[in-house]
């Protein structure tokens, strides 16, 4: 999938973005994709975003 970039990765979590929508391979309500086999859930807002990715 060309349109699929890693925007954060380390060891514990990995966010991507695909086709501007981001998703984290953490479990979250809502939204998800399959890439290569790994689920991913949508982070709904940019505010989301940030308050997630600052809580892990």
């Amino acid at each position: 999938m060309e349109a699929v970039k890693i925007i954060v990765q380390n060891k514990y979590f990995k966010v991507i973005e695909v086709y501007g929508v981001r998703y984290i391979n953490l479990k979250k309500a809502g939204e998800s994709i399959k890439v290569n086999g790994e689920l991913f859930y949508k982070l709904p807002a940019i505010g989301i975003q940030s308050n997630t990715l600052a809580f892990l």
